[in-house]
């Protein structure tokens, strides 16, 4: 399936930061939904209806917060759509419950809130789709007023009653539109820029193999070749072969407690993961998993001002939990707009493993998931 030009498909990570932001923003929103309401009252002509619309724009502000989670990832078109629908029947609730005054539309806070939920919903719809949801919901909810206008019997021109009506839903879903279509502009030069740096994958083998066949072929091979030329063993012979039996029998002894990801981080230069894995949960991965971890953490280690980390396997009463903890220098690392390769790597990551969860600090990266053991 292709990927959707939305920030939550090509930075998980990024779009998840700020879903905290969008939860203050949608209580603000809903505290001056209620407050208007209130302030109001004196013209409200059916109690109900203004209660039921203030209930509606709740529920669909909750709506929202719950769908743009990351554990209900993705944000689909049809819940925009949803949203958008439900605020509009909030809006109407709200007209018929003041149908008894004439300057009813002052008190109307639906448009503004109508405008901040698509300010909300930006990060995870494409930015043409804001604007066209934008502009319905606008000429739904002038065509709203003017209704409200001619049952009340207000004088002022079309053009008085409609304009707060529409203004607020166009101006806040044209700037989420510009502001989240910059963004996924951005992480697309990035990762074009990016796609050009190849992504070297570790080996399976790791240091500990290549120390076992350096032992075999630079101290055991060449005595026994030693040994058949001459057809006689010397005490030099013997002593020689007890240290390579040695050496041969502490590298294997070391191995038994080692796992591919382990070896993995061992053959690498400069900053690495450090492994916490007891259980040896790594090597019960399967070679689908192997290899997108693998990815994942040399994502990681490309990013600028990487420092170091930890990996950490855990096994759980249904399946086992995997801890990715990056961090980065502060002083070198400057968080851009999307991780080009992390995030396409996440996205994989999304497919093969489940319960994925992620955070990012100023200078630290988290990604944690599940998974089944073979």
């Amino acid at each position: 399936m292709m990927l959707e030009r939305t920030r939550q498909q090509l930075d998980p990570v990024g779009a998840n930061d700020v879903h905290r932001t969008w939860v203050l923003l949608c209580i603000a929103t809903l505290g001056f939904v209620v407050l208007s309401t209130v302030r109001g009252w004196a013209g409200v002509a059916h109690p109900q209806l203004a209660i039921s619309s203030v209930a509606v724009s709740a529920g669909a502000m909750a709506l929202v917060l719950v769908w743009t989670s990351a554990a209900s990832a993705p944000f689909t078109g049809n819940r925009h759509l949803a949203v958008h629908s439900i605020m509009l029947v909030a809006m109407a609730l709200s007209a018929w419950s003041r149908y008894s005054e004439a300057d009813a539309h002052s008190h109307d806070p639906f448009p503004f809130a109508i405008g901040a939920l698509a300010v909300v919903m930006s990060n995870y719809r494409p930015a043409q789709e804001i604007v066209v949801l934008g502009i319905t919901s606008a000429t739904i909810a002038g065509f709203l007023v003017l209704v409200e206008a001619s049952e009340t019997g207000a004088e002022p021109s079309a053009l008085a009653h409609v304009l707060p009506a529409v203004t607020p839903i166009l101006a806040l879903s044209f700037g989420a539109a510009a502001f989240t279509g910059g963004i996924v502009t951005a992480i697309e030069d990035r990762r074009r820029r990016a796609s050009a740096r190849p992504l070297t994958l570790s080996s399976d083998d790791g240091s500990a193999q290549h120390d076992r066949i350096t032992v075999l072929s630079r101290e055991a091979l060449p005595l026994m070749q030693r040994v058949l030329e001459r057809g006689v063993v010397t005490r030099a012979d013997r002593e020689e072969a007890a240290r390579a039996a040695t050496s041969l029998r502490s590298i294997l002894v070391t191995e038994v407690g080692r796992t591919w990801l382990t070896a993995s981080q061992e053959t690498r230069n400069g900053p690495r993961f450090t492994i916490i894995d007891r259980s040896g949960l790594a090597n019960e991965m399967e070679p689908t998993r192997r290899t997108v971890l693998r990815a994942m953490l040399d994502a990681f280690a490309g990013e600028p001002g990487f420092v170091g980390g930890t990996v950490r396997l855990e096994s759980g009463t249904r399946a086992a939990t995997l801890t990715i903890a990056a961090e980065f220098n502060a002083a070198e690392y400057t968080t851009p707009p999307g991780h080009p390769v992390v995030s396409a790597v996440l996205t994989v990551m999304s497919s093969v493993f489940t319960e994925i969860e992620t955070s990012r600090g100023q200078a630290s990266v988290l990604v944690k998931f599940g998974y089944e053991t073979r």
